[in-house]
């Protein structure tokens, strides 16, 4: 009984070890990699609303790409840490894109600022070249936005793994208790059979001897106590029915 109760106790425990990583994995890979990719889009979205500023100061403009240059780290950095977070194949890939997009667009906003051959700043984009800002800007915002998807749709999957992986371990637990109270009855009913029946017997041979039978018959019991006792009540019958013999005799 005590075996049955440790085992039934520690598949419980180990059970609850399991629901426990399901929900730290829960936290730690797909909430997370939601938080980092989503972390990506703000950074990006900072990013361009620090390339909208316009300053014809160079001191002033090189403040602002050194910002740009930070925000495109730190969004490289969420990308990276959204895709191993979300073990995702896909997810990877559309981190690649987004680092590749953004990599092209800060490419495409810092030629405003690069020198012309006469050695003047040049200041103003051209048409075209803010064109391609804004269509690399929208393919940023495009990947960034599939890698949230996918982070989102990997996060919905290992959802319904931790809940089918949770109910597994709930019908194995009723399994497991179920067989545990089966066992329990089957060990008490082999035990009471052991037990009850000997002292039944030796019960109903005390009774005989008490109301003057000294002919009853004890069967011999086994090797253990209730045998001892059987023993010993057969040979204080045997003794009563000599003394009893004697004095009649």
């Amino acid at each position: 009984m005590s075996a049955i109760a440790v085992g039934l106790g520690g598949y419980s425990v180990l059970g609850i070890r399991h629901a426990g990583d399901l929900v730290a994995r829960t936290f730690d890979e797909s909430l997370m990699s939601i938080n980092y990719a989503r972390a990506a889009g703000a950074d990006f979205a900072a990013m361009r609303v620090a390339s909208s500023h316009v300053t014809k100061h160079p001191s002033a403009r090189a403040r602002l790409d050194d910002e740009i240059d930070k925000l495109a780290k730190t969004l490289s950095e969420d990308v990276t840490i959204a895709a191993e977070r979300s073990q995702s194949a896909r997810a990877a890939k559309a981190a690649a894109k987004v680092k590749e997009a953004a990599n092209a667009w800060v490419a495409i906003h810092r030629r405003p600022s690069q020198t012309s051959a006469d050695g003047t700043l040049n200041d103003e984009a051209s048409p075209r070249e803010i064109d391609d800002v804004d269509q690399l800007a929208n393919v940023v915002n495009q990947q960034i936005e599939l890698l949230v998807n996918y982070t989102a749709g990997d996060g919905f999957l290992f959802r319904q793994r931790a809940l089918a992986a949770i109910k597994r371990d709930l019908q194995l637990n009723v399994v497991a208790l179920t067989v545990a109270l089966l066992l329990s009855g089957l060990f008490s009913w082999l035990l009471a059979r052991r037990i009850i029946g000997p002292v039944a017997i030796a019960s109903k041979a005390a009774r005989s001897i008490a109301d003057g039978d000294l002919n009853a018959d004890i069967p011999r019991g086994s090797s253990d106590e209730l045998g001892s006792l059987l023993a010993a009540m057969r040979k204080m019958r045997d003794n009563i029915r000599e003394m009893v013999d004697r004095e009649v005799a």
